[in-house]
């Protein structure tokens, strides 16, 4: 099963070298089984790594936006809940669950790549102000800062907006 999910994750990379991204955002992702451009199966929304496989799908494997800005990609295939259940996070209670691999950025702007996020504990909590969308600057200044739940991590893009999006311990979720 890791074959298929490293399979279908170079598979995504192939496709999303082609795509060019913009720093003003890329839209909401389709419902679940539309075919996207790329010809992968787009993933349902409210699917996470580590969660329940939708129950009436009748594929088993796609892909979604993902990172700030959805400046990437990710796939994200079945697994059985022996499996998910063998890593550490998992919230999966069907037999059938989501493993999504880290989210591949497209040829982002630099602003998305933070400088200062080694570590977990490099990464400053951001200020109370800090939201999705709210102004900042200096733009693309690429300092990382984590939000009260300890996952979601904001950026200041080129537009000087903050672009949040789940950070895991040294990257895009």
């Amino acid at each position: 099963m890791l074959d298929l999910v490293g399979r279908a994750f170079l598979l995504v990379i192939a496709v999303s070298a082609s795509c060019s991204v913009s720093d003003g955002g890329l839209g909401s992702v389709s419902d679940a089984g539309a075919v996207g451009s790329t010809g992968a199966t787009i993933c349902p929304s409210g699917l996470w790594d580590k969660g329940n496989w939708p129950a009436a799908s009748t594929y088993t494997l796609c892909s979604e936006e993902c990172g700030p800005d959805n400046v990437g990609l990710r796939a994200c295939s079945q697994v059985s809940r022996e499996t998910c259940q063998a890593s550490a996070g998992c919230l999966c209670i069907d037999s059938l669950c989501a493993s999504c691999a880290i989210c591949s950025l497209r040829t982002p702007s630099e602003c998305y790549v933070p400088t200062n996020s080694a570590t977990l504990e490099q990464i400053p909590n951001c200020d109370k102000t800090v939201k999705k969308g709210g102004a900042c600057s200096p733009a693309c200044s690429r300092l990382l800062c984590l939000q009260d739940d300890g996952k979601t991590g904001c950026v200041c893009n080129a537009g000087s907006k903050y672009a949040c999006a789940t950070w895991g311990e040294t990257s895009w979720k």
